[in-house]
């Protein structure tokens, strides 16, 4: 991920309480939602958009008919719904009820619904072994789990899962395998084999944005077996799926990939990737001997006790009311003052001890010492644009086990995107003649061009850095088109950039809402929501509330109307005068609710509540796939990405000795 270190966005306000970020800083959203005025509606949304609403309203609906415990609907719905979504949704709320709905989920493991299959997983699940058990292996001897697979209505990726789940734990009679080929073959549609493939193999959306690697209890032998079958694919689709299974858990099925994609990568065919130009940390020998300078990486003293303890203490200072207990809070705090000098000293000490790994791979790239930093934020690396600075994760630094495949294909990537910066100015040395030595009156000009494409000028001493070690060497042709090509993209990074920390941002901020709701901190508050419903429109980006949130908020208006006219007697008014004052119904309920016959209005207020928690963690879930599809889009990204799939493949391959450096 690429920074732009003087970029105002990243200034973070601090001291802002839940509350606040309730009521303003998620900005329109929540806002409009407790009684601001609605934002204009967006132009009309598009059928997808309208299709993700209306299975974001049916997964609201689900969980509140679950809060009342109407589970024959939910069972109804997951019967008849064509939604693979919904049926999950459904399945999952009625395994994880308080009162045990056996039955249900055995009525539908049996049913020719999208529900049968993930029935029987939540039965697995439940303890109910023996009852999914017994209606698996009948309807698969039956052939009936085929047929299923054959129309659609099951996903055979769950299937293969609960052979695994039989062959590990039955008494060793069931080989999965036998059962592979015969359902694998039910699938005649290429889109479907793509994507149960890449489900096989630990890729959560096979057709979509890459995520992290999901393991699964699906056999080796059966993932062995897929590998045969991968030349029918295309190269793109062959290999994502060897990056995936060179994840896995099973070393039989990591060493096959690995040893694939490694021919894959070191041929003419393989090393440069489709739509990306030739640049030199594609080089798998390079990319060896880099990686086995971290290999042998140690680090010094061990810190990840006083890390814990460090995060124990915290966690402790948090809990401590400072006025109820003010004497604690005080000590407490003198404490964690003490703690945070040590964090700092660690902190430091472990940057001191990686920053000759970072210093010798810089200098075996020709490039610039990057210059190691810690950081809070929650990434594992990030480079600072224009600086040659490389942020790392304070998290990761304070971990005593070696250099992972991640914190090593993370660190690369970041230093990748340091190379990319370097190539840049290199290009606007040449086109401007700069010569080292006689650079003074030319400095301008390469500070104006850089600015002009990357947004700000670079750092002067990482500039000159730059240039020294440049010593007037222009650019090879190839070298230029890949330069022209990353400074041309650079705009779109910046936005890029400027979105994803809008998205965390927001990410934040609604967790934090969502803990604050959760704690019913902000309870009366919460009964402003019925005032009026404009406010929904603001909750939801482009104006399209699903409709079952209409429903529910005017359910809980209803509710309140009746729950306070009776209270007050008020015969159908929509109002108490008292000492010449109207007070409406949701003032009333408001007053009720602080007073001591909280319980007349809460049923209402917890409803209430669970339906804004359920809204916000959709959103979240939206947003968190939003915010992975801005980190990895973009040529400086689809480079950066490249290098992180074949380190992380490599550092695994060196720390399992399956390759000779």
């Amino acid at each position: 991920m690429v920074i732009n270190p003087t970029d105002p966005m990243l200034a973070n306000p601090g001291g802002v309480s839940a509350g606040q970020l309730i009521m303003s800083a998620i900005g329109s959203k929540l806002r409009g939602f407790l009684g601001a005025p609605a934002t204009p509606k967006a132009p009309p949304a598009t059928e997808a958009q309208l299709k993700k609403v209306a299975l974001q309203s049916e997964r609201i609906h689900l969980n509140m008919l679950a809060r009342e415990e109407r589970f024959a609907e939910i069972i109804q719905i997951a019967e008849t719904t064509t939604e693979q979504d919904i049926a999950g949704c459904a399945v999952s709320v009625l395994a994880r009820a308080e009162s045990d709905q056996v039955l249900g989920l055995e009525r539908l493991a049996k049913s020719h619904s999208h529900a049968a299959v993930l029935a029987m997983i939540a039965l697995f699940n439940n303890t109910h072994h023996e009852s999914g058990k017994k209606i698996f292996i009948t309807r698969l001897k039956s052939g009936e789990l085929a047929q299923l697979v054959s129309s659609g209505h099951a996903n055979l990726f769950s299937i293969l899962d609960i052979l695994g789940w039989l062959q590990k734990y039955g008494d060793g009679s069931f080989v999965a395998l036998n059962h592979f080929p015969a359902l694998f073959g039910c699938l005649t549609d290429k889109v479907e084999q793509v994507k149960v493939l890449g489900q096989m193999f630990g890729d959560p959306e096979p057709l979509g944005m890459r995520y992290i690697h999901e393991p699964n209890m699906i056999p080796g032998t059966i993932k062995l077996h897929a590998l045969t079958l991968l030349h029918n694919y295309t190269p793109a689709e062959r290999e994502r799926f060897l990056i995936y299974a060179s994840r896995d858990e099973d070393d039989r099925v990591s060493y096959a990939a690995t040893v694939t994609l490694v021919n894959i990568w070191r041929s003419e065919q393989g090393l440069v990737p489709e739509g990306l130009e030739p640049f030199r940390m594609l080089d798998l020998n390079l990319l060896f001997h880099l990686c086995q300078i971290s290999s042998s990486f140690q680090w010094g003293e061990r810190v990840e006790e006083f890390y814990d303890r460090y995060k124990e203490h915290h966690e402790r200072l948090a809990a401590t009311d400072p006025y109820n207990d003010a004497i604690t809070h005080e000590q407490l705090t003198a404490i964690a003052e003490e703690l945070e000098k040590e964090l700092v000293r660690i902190t430091e000490c472990r940057i001191n001890s990686l920053q000759p790994v970072a210093s010798k791979i810089s200098t075996l790239l020709n490039l610039p010492v990057a210059r190691l930093e810690s950081t809070d934020e929650d990434v594992n690396a990030a480079y600072l644009i224009g600086s040659g600075k490389v942020q790392v994760k304070r998290q990761i630094l304070m971990e005593d086990k070696p250099l992972s495949e991640e914190v090593m294909s993370s660190l690369l990537h970041e230093i990748g995107h340091m190379e990319q910066d370097v190539l840049v100015i290199r290009m606007i040395a040449d086109e401007i003649g700069l010569k080292f030595g006689q650079h003074s009156q030319q400095l301008e000009k390469l500070y104006e061009r850089y600015a002009a494409g990357i947004g700000y000028a670079p750092d002067s001493m990482f500039l000159l850095a730059v240039l020294r070690l440049r010593a007037d060497k222009p650019l090879t042709p190839a070298e230029k088109v890949r330069a022209m090509r990353l400074y041309g993209a650079a705009h779109q990074a910046k936005i890029n950039g400027n979105q994803g920390r809008n998205v965390q941002g927001r990410i934040t901020h609604i967790d934090e809402s969502i803990d604050a709701l959760s704690g019913g901190n902000y309870d009366v508050e919460l009964l402003n929501c019925l005032r009026s419903q404009h406010g929904l429109d603001s909750l939801f980006q482009r104006g399209n509330v699903p409709p079952v949130l209409l429903a529910e908020m005017s359910s809980c208006g209803e509710a309140l109307y009746r729950i306070v006219s009776n209270y007050y007697k008020l015969n159908g008014a929509p109002y108490l005068v008292r000492n010449g004052k109207k007070l409406d119904i949701i003032t009333l309920a408001r007053e009720i609710y602080m007073s001591d016959d909280i319980d007349v209005v809460a049923p209402v207020v917890t409803k209430l509540r669970a339906l804004l928690v359920q809204v916000l963690q959709e959103e979240c879930v939206v947003l968190s796939k939003r915010l992975t599809q801005i980190w990895r889009t973009g040529y400086h990204e689809a480079e950066a990405y490249v290098i992180s799939d074949r380190v992380s493949v490599i550092v695994k391959a060196i720390r399992k000795c399956w390759f000779q450096t």
